[in-house]
């Protein structure tokens, strides 16, 4: 998504004093488990209230962004987020109205003011905030999730005092170092009901509704499958008895193993070919609509549903062969005495 979050927990510290975040800071800070501590007012995976940006010299509005209010100097080295122009927030140099903006952001606005030196170091007008300078640049990063994912310019503003979610960066999050991250909290904000949450579980909860989709699917499909081929052995069976004779009378007049077979694989093929086509094409549509809600996409291609056919081709194959394995190697004469 453009930073990391692999190690890193949060929690909310709304209703809390300047002071009890300062403490919490410093004692989360001196725990052996801890790598770093920031604070910010937004969590990049929920998608965050917009403002609007204008020029100083024109009163129209140029464009509506996503406004990730408040970070402290900490915040980007924390969460890995690249500075690729100017630079960063710093403490004692920094000001409220100093904004880093995307890389999406920074390149509409100079197209819109014919900015050919860029834009850090500019002054620009952001309804909320009133006038704000420019200092640095960072790369694109995703706001809010793959699915619906906010794709308005971005930006983020110099926060003085400690914002009103905490996160923290450990060397390897463990059971016993959240524990330890909790009981710190606690003991510099008593009177709040701390939940510390890693930033992951987070992320993969806002995917909730489409991993159960993806399940259902699965499991929905595999059922089909079983339920399939049971269907196939029952038709063998029927196809084995109702023409036992004419494969026992095949196999006096020179017919081999394979012979045998095929002539069952043929039935099966006409029927199971044309279907998989059918499939593959309604499955690859369907994907293809599926795929419209996602910002990021794999490249599913021909091969991919073709691969998906073959095997099932296969698994059917194997079925067919092991249903018909015993007439196809069964003595004829059995066969005969039978009729």
């Amino acid at each position: 998504p453009g930073y990391s979050y692999e190690q890193t927990a949060y929690c909310l510290v709304s209703g809390t004093t300047a002071n009890e975040r300062e403490t919490a800071i410093a004692q989360l800070s001196r725990l052996p488990d801890v790598q770093a501590v920031a604070t910010a007012n937004r969590l990049l995976f929920a998608s965050p209230p917009g403002n609007n940006v204008r020029l100083l010299d024109d009163e129209r509005e140029q464009f509506n962004m996503a406004d990730l209010y408040g970070i402290d100097e900490h915040y980007l080295a924390l969460m890995e987020i690249s500075i690729v122009e100017g630079t960063g927030f710093e403490k004692g140099v920094s000001t409220q109205q100093d904004m880093i903006v995307s890389q999406s952001f920074a390149k509409r606005i100079a197209e819109m003011a014919d900015w050919s030196d860029g834009v850090v170091g500019k002054h620009l007008m952001v309804s909320e905030h009133g006038l704000c300078r420019v200092v640095g640049v960072y790369n694109d990063i995703r706001i809010g999730l793959i699915v619906g994912e906010d794709k308005r310019p971005s930006a983020m503003f110099y926060a003085p005092a400690p914002e009103r979610n905490i996160l923290i960066r450990f060397h390897r999050m463990s059971g016993e170092g959240l524990q330890k991250a909790i009981d710190a909290l606690q003991s510099a904000m008593p009177n709040k009901d701390i939940v510390v949450t890693p930033y992951k579980d987070s992320v993969l909860k806002g995917y909730g509704e489409l991993r159960l989709f993806r399940n259902s699917v699965m499991v929905g499909s595999l059922i089909a499958l079983v339920l399939s081929l049971i269907g196939l052995l029952a038709y063998l069976r029927s196809e084995i008895n109702r023409r036992s004779a004419e494969i026992a009378l095949r196999k006096v007049n020179g017919a081999t193993v394979s012979n045998v077979l095929t002539l069952f694989a043929k039935a099966v093929l006409y029927l199971a070919i044309p279907a998989l086509i059918a499939g593959a094409a309604i499955a690859a549509y369907v994907s293809g609509e599926l795929m419209q809600s996602f910002s990021e996409k794999i490249d599913t291609g021909v091969l991919l549903f073709a691969a998906c056919s073959l095997i099932v081709l296969t698994i059917t194959l194997s079925i067919l062969t092991a249903g018909c394995w015993r007439i196809a190697v069964q003595n004829p004469v059995h066969s005969l005495k039978s009729e």
